[in-house]
């Protein structure tokens, strides 16, 4: 449990509010079904107080074998902070985020463009 509480200070520290960790080692495909899950849930609007990790929860149970169903490979998920929905991962605000890839993308094209302009010159 220090563990836990000792990595939840230190992204606490880093500005964080909230975190999505695990309580003990869980089965790597598990986890990230309900991870997945979990962001999915947060972008359609539901927020982590509204159940968002509980509903990929249970989605991730609905879809899982008879082994899968035990608590070890869903119940360590756990979520520590702010409780409220988080700004900004709502499908309506996407476009910023397409936005601002565009715009990465023609950033690197111009420097790569200027570089390759530099060697044909030099």
């Amino acid at each position: 449990m220090e563990k836990i509480v000792s990595r939840a200070l230190a992204f606490r520290y880093a500005g964080s509010e909230s975190l999505l960790t695990d309580l003990w080692k869980l089965d790597e495909k598990s986890s990230m079904e309900i991870t997945d899950g979990f962001l999915y849930s947060l972008g359609t609007g539901k927020g982590k107080k509204q159940g968002a990790l509980r509903e990929a929860k249970l989605r991730d149970l609905a879809g899982a074998s008879v082994r899968a169903l035990s608590p070890d490979y869903w119940a360590g998920l756990v979520l520590i902070g702010d409780p409220e929905l988080i700004a900004g991962l709502h499908r309506s605000n996407r476009w910023q985020l397409w936005l601002a890839g565009i715009v990465a993308l023609l950033l690197v094209a111009l420097v790569l463009s200027r570089k390759k302009l530099r060697q044909q010159r030099g």
